[in-house]
């Protein structure tokens, strides 16, 4: 019987291959969102610095933020409505400004002063408490006017809790008539509405706080007149009255209400830790408790393409009709009390504040890719706003800012992705690098490697490619050998100015190196 060859046996005309081309690898990187908790092997950037998820899975820097205005006075709040931005503002008086952007890129600017009309019927104790420190809310409303026929649609933004409104009109020509400002008390003085929406013709608020002294409670107006505040008596009922009812009956849910908003056909009110849904199209209506779930704030409570974000003390959370799922795993935050929100119509932009280290964080959802981004924000944010032509922010400094603007020239990007520290913990060196780019006119890119536990230092890390400023847009195949190094796991950062779009990068790896040193 012959004897069985050994499996490690050459056969006639075999080359031995070298034990060190056995171990080469090659790891191939695309770009797959922010993850701030697993940075491992995961595909994913650990480290994100004005990143758009714009063209996923393809990795571009996010436009310049383009100062539009700025405030003389307090800035109070930034809301948008058609084609126009309404700013309110304290230079002593609070006062309203109505901001439209013409086809020749100026701003027609009108103004009203919102403070006689705060008075009104508004008790002397409740005018006192307006101030501008205090949270607004405005929403628009279509109130039908005329005959069945013959009648018309007439808007109106109304600011809460000072009970205000503003009539939206145009003139022949199409330009918008003087901004007035009016008390819209009724026969019964309006509730102190804290947070506002329209639904079905009518302002669904949720009133009531510890600074008015008034109980908590939810509060719909009269249908199709927002001044109609009348609640029904036993021998005067009518569908098309106001309607009111407290809502702590649930024990559960006790505490006051912290923000209000339309979602599908409902409205949905929220606690702190809790959610009511308000259901019916006519008086009375129905709350209904449906999630031990809350929001911390009116202001990060945002429908998003059919999906309601909203960012309770520890998380950030969407609401499609079922138990709300958490979304902010990968943000690696744990705390959101100050959250202010708004969507450009696709991304949720979530500000979360200043950390102990005064940082401001400013993330981004993409709710078409479902990654997240994070961009470089250095001051608080009060509001965001879109319009018809445009996304906005206004900031505590009182500028407000154009944020979906095109614009790169000169921005500054960085990204960080893990690139072998998941594989093993063996000592292994990067031999070959290729990443693929547009880099356009005048911008320029640059990659480093960073390894192990190094933390990234301009000057000392492992610059391995630098385009320089770029003389005309090119595609660049880049390729790169790096010096001979040693490391158990390493990073590729990509960071530069302006615009480049990143494809692809793939890295090369075998054992063994000599042991990389930083410079002292």
């Amino acid at each position: 019987m012959a004897n069985k060859k050994s499996e490690n046996e050459l056969t006639y005309l075999q080359m031995p291959l070298p034990v060190e081309s056995k171990t080469k690898t090659t790891v191939r990187v695309n770009w797959s969102g922010l993850n701030k908790v697993q940075i491992m092997d995961t595909g994913e950037l650990s480290f994100e610095e004005n990143i758009s998820t714009q063209d996923a899975p393809y990795l571009t820097p996010s436009p310049n933020r383009n100062k539009v205005f700025e405030v003389e006075g307090e800035p109070i709040g930034l809301w948008g409505f058609d084609d126009f931005l309404l700013l309110v503002y304290s230079d002593g008086d609070i006062k309203a400004k109505r901001l439209k952007r013409e086809t020749d890129g100026s701003l027609s600017i009108d103004e009203a002063n919102l403070t006689q009309a705060i008075g009104g019927k508004n008790s002397q104790d409740r005018k006192d408490k307006l101030t501008p420190d205090i949270q607004r809310c405005a929403v628009m409303m279509n109130s039908y006017e005329g005959g069945a026929i013959d009648g018309k649609y007439t808007k109106h933004i109304l600011i809460f809790p000072d009970a205000i409104s503003l009539t939206i009109k145009k003139d022949t020509n199409g330009k918008y008539e003087e901004m007035n400002a009016a008390d819209f008390h009724g026969g019964v003085m309006a509730p102190y509405i804290r947070y506002a929406t329209v639904h079905l013709s009518r302002i669904y608020g949720v009133a009531g706080s510890e600074l008015c002294g008034e109980p908590d409670r939810i509060c719909v107006s009269g249908f199709n007149d927002y001044t109609n505040w009348n609640v029904d008596t036993d021998t005067d009922f009518s569908p098309s009255n106001a309607w009111v009812s407290a809502a702590q009956s649930n024990v559960k849910a006790d505490g006051y209400f912290t923000g209000i908003t339309t979602y599908l056909n409902s409205v949905v009110a929220f606690k702190r830790d809790y959610m009511h849904e308000i259901t019916g199209s006519s008086n009375p209506f129905r709350i209904n408790d449906i999630y031990a779930e809350g929001a911390t704030n009116n202001d990060n409570i945002v429908d998003v393409d059919g999906n309601l974000f909203f960012t309770s003390d520890d998380a950030v959370k969407v609401y499609t009709g079922g138990n709300p799922r958490v979304m902010s795993y990968k943000l690696g935050k744990s705390r959101f009390e100050n959250a202010v929100a708004g969507t450009d119509g696709r991304r949720y932009y979530l500000y979360c504040g200043a950390d102990g280290a005064n940082n401001h964080r400013l993330f981004v959802y993409d709710t078409v890719v479902m990654q997240w981004a994070e961009e470089k924000i250095d001051t608080q944010v009060l509001n965001f706003a879109k319009t018809d032509y445009g996304f906005y922010m206004l900031t505590k400094t009182g500028t407000i800012y154009q944020i979906d603007t095109n614009d790169y020239q000169g921005q500054e990007w960085a990204a960080e992705t893990d690139l072998t520290a998941g594989q093993t913990v063996d000592i292994k060196h990067i031999q070959k690098i290729q990443i693929l780019a547009d880099i356009e006119k005048g911008s320029e890119l640059r990659a480093y490697l960073i390894y192990d536990d190094e933390e990234f230092d301009e000057n000392n890390s492992h610059l391995v490619y630098n385009s320089g400023t770029a003389e005309k847009s090119k595609k660049a195949a880049i390729r790169v050998v790096p010096r001979m190094t040693a490391h158990y796991g390493a990073k590729l950062r990509l960071c530069g100015t302006g615009y480049s779009r990143i494809y692809q990068a793939e890295i090369t790896l075998k054992g063994g190196g000599k042991v990389y040193k930083t410079l002292e």
